[in-house]
C-alpha cells in the first residue's frame, strides 16, 4: 500500500471520527467498576487497556464488556482465579497506552492485553512510525513489568464492520487497517525476539450494530485471547515455585515502607472514617464469617488505622500490636488462631485468639491495609472460606479505587462521574 493511499486511509478515518466525536471518548466510564474478578486459588492478574472494545463501544453495563467475559473465560479455563483490571482513562490510542504503561508499576501483572482501536489507524499513516511504536509497546511493558508478564495485541476490525463509520468494505480504510494488524505481528515478533512474551490476536469480524452485537464481539475477542494467554499463565502458574514467573514473586514480596507511606490512596484514607460503603462490607464480612468484629484496616510505618470497622470502636493499633501488619507482606490470606483451649492470645494485651486477613490494594498496586475479621474465641483456621474473605477483600478494594478516581478528578477539577 502506497504511503499516499496510508494517508488518504487514516485522514478519511480521522475525519469520520471526529465528527462522531471519537469513538474511544464515548466508551462509557465505569468508575465503580476498575476490574472483575473470579474467585479460585492462585488468580492471575491481567490488565487490559487500549481504544478498541476494552470497556465496551454500544456495551452499557460492565457486566456485558470485555473484562467480564475475559474473567470468566480465563478461569474457566484455567481453574484458577482471576483479576482483570480496565479503566477508561486507559481506552485510548496505542500512544497513549505506551506513555500510560509507562508510568505504573506491571512486575506483579501475569499479563497485559491491549486491543487497537479504529482510533490507531486513523493516528498514523506511516509504516516505520507504527512498527516504531509497536517496539515502544513492547519496551515499555519489559521495562515495566516482570520478567513473566506476557503481552497479547488484539488486532483491529475492518472498519468497514463499524457501520457509523460509512466505510464501504474493501476501502482504503479496511486495507490500512489490515496492514495495520500484518504489521503489527511482524513488529511484536521483531522485537520480543526468542522470548516468547508477546502475541498477536487478529479481531473477530463481528460487526457492532446494537448492544447484542457489542456483547458479542467482546465476547469473541475475549475466547480468542484466552485461547492463546491461557496456556501461557498456566505455564507460569507451573513454574512459580522454581522461581520462573517473576509476576507471582512479586505479589508475593514484601514492599517497602516507602512505597506505603508515599501512596496517595493511603495518605487519604489514614486517620479518617473510609465512609458507609466500606462500613457495610466491614459489618456483612463480619456476619457471614460469625466474628465479634471485621474492619477494614489502613497501616503506615507506626499505626494500624480501622477506617471502617463493625463491632469494635478501636480506631486503630500500633504497628507492632498488628496482624494486618503481617497481612500485606504478600497478595494472599493470612489466617492464625490460638490454641484450641484459648490459653494463649495472638497479641500481647489483646484478648484477640482468631484473626483472617486478606490485603487491599490502592490503584497503584500498594497492598496498603487489609479486610479482617477477629475474634476473642479460637477457631479452626482450615474453617475459613478464603474465597469468601478475598470477595469481599475485592469489594472493599473496588470501593477504594472509586474513592481515589473521584478524588484524583476533584485534584485537577473534573466531575468524576463524567
Amino acid at each position: 500500500m502506497r504511503a499516499v493511499t496510508r494517508r488518504v486511509a487514516s485522514q478519511v478515518l480521522g475525519s469520520r471520527l471526529r465528527a462522531l466525536g471519537g469513538l474511544s471518548s464515548r466508551l462509557p466510564r465505569q468508575p465503580d467498576v476498575p476490574f472483575v474478578h473470579a474467585a479460585g486459588p492462585d488468580p492471575d492478574r491481567v490488565l487490559v487497556v487500549g481504544c478498541g472494545p476494552t470497556l465496551g463501544r454500544a456495551v452499557a453495563e460492565g457486566e456485558l464488556a470485555l473484562p467480564t467475559q475475559l474473567t470468566r473465560l480465563l478461569t474457566s479455563a484455567t481453574g484458577r482465579g482471576s483479576l482483570v483490571e480496565a479503566d477508561a482513562a486507559t481506552a485510548v490510542p496505542l500512544a497513549e497506552v505506551v506513555s500510560v504503561l509507562g508510568a505504573r508499576d506491571l512486575s506483579a501483572h501475569d499479563a497485559v492485553v491491549v486491543v487497537l482501536g479504529q482510533d490507531d489507524a486513523a493516528a498514523v499513516s506511516a509504516d516505520r512510525t507504527w512498527t516504531a511504536l509497536v517496539h515502544e509497546l513492547v519496551a515499555t511493558v519489559r521495562r515495566v513489568g516482570s520478567a513473566s508478564t506476557e503481552l497479547v495485541v488484539v488486532g483491529l476490525q475492518p472498519s468497514s464492520l463499524v457501520p457509523a463509520l460509512r466505510v464501504a468494505p474493501g476501502s482504503i480504510a479496511d486495507r490500512w487497517v489490515e496492514e495495520l494488524g500484518e504489521l503489527t505481528l511482524e513488529a511484536l515478533l521483531e522485537a520480543d525476539g526468542e522470548r516468547d512474551l508477546t502475541a498477536f490476536v487478529p479481531a473477530p469480524s463481528t460487526p457492532t450494530l446494537d448492544d447484542d452485537d457489542a456483547t458479542l464481539l467482546h465476547r469473541r475477542v475475549a475466547e480468542r485471547v484466552v485461547r492463546v494467554l491461557a496456556p501461557r499463565l498456566t505455564r507460569h502458574a507451573e513454574e512459580a515455585d522454581r522461581g520462573l514467573a517473576p509476576s507471582r514473586a512479586a505479589r508475593l514480596a514484601p514492599q517497602s515502607i516507602a512505597r506505603l507511606l508515599a501512596d496517595p490512596t493511603a495518605q487519604r484514607l489514614r486517620g479518617g472514617d473510609a465512609g458507609p460503603r466500606f462500613d457495610a462490607i466491614v459489618a456483612h464480612a463480619r456476619t457471614l464469617f460469625g466474628t465479634e468484629s471485621a474492619a477494614f484496616s489502613v497501616l503506615d510505618d507506626e499505626v494500624q488505622h480501622n477506617a471502617a470497622r463493625s463491632g469494635t470502636d478501636e480506631l486503630g493499633r500500633p504497628i507492632s500490636a498488628s496482624l494486618c501488619s503481617t497481612t500485606i507482606t504478600a497478595s494472599r490470606p493470612y489466617v492464625v488462631s490460638a490454641s484450641s483451649d484459648g490459653s494463649d492470645v495472638l497479641v500481647p494485651e489483646s484478648d484477640l485468639r482468631f484473626y483472617a486477613g486478606y490485603p487491599v490494594e490502592s490503584p497503584d498496586g500498594v497492598r496498603i491495609g487489609a479486610l479482617c475479621v477477629f475474634d476473642s474465641q479460637p477457631r479452626d483456621p482450615s474453617s475459613i472460606d478464603v474465597d469468601l474473605l478475598r470477595d469481599l477483600a475485592l469489594a472493599i478494594q473496588r470501593e477504594v479505587w472509586g474513592t481515589a478516581e473521584q478524588a484524583s478528578a476533584q485534584d485537577v477539577g473534573q466531575d468524576p462521574a463524567a
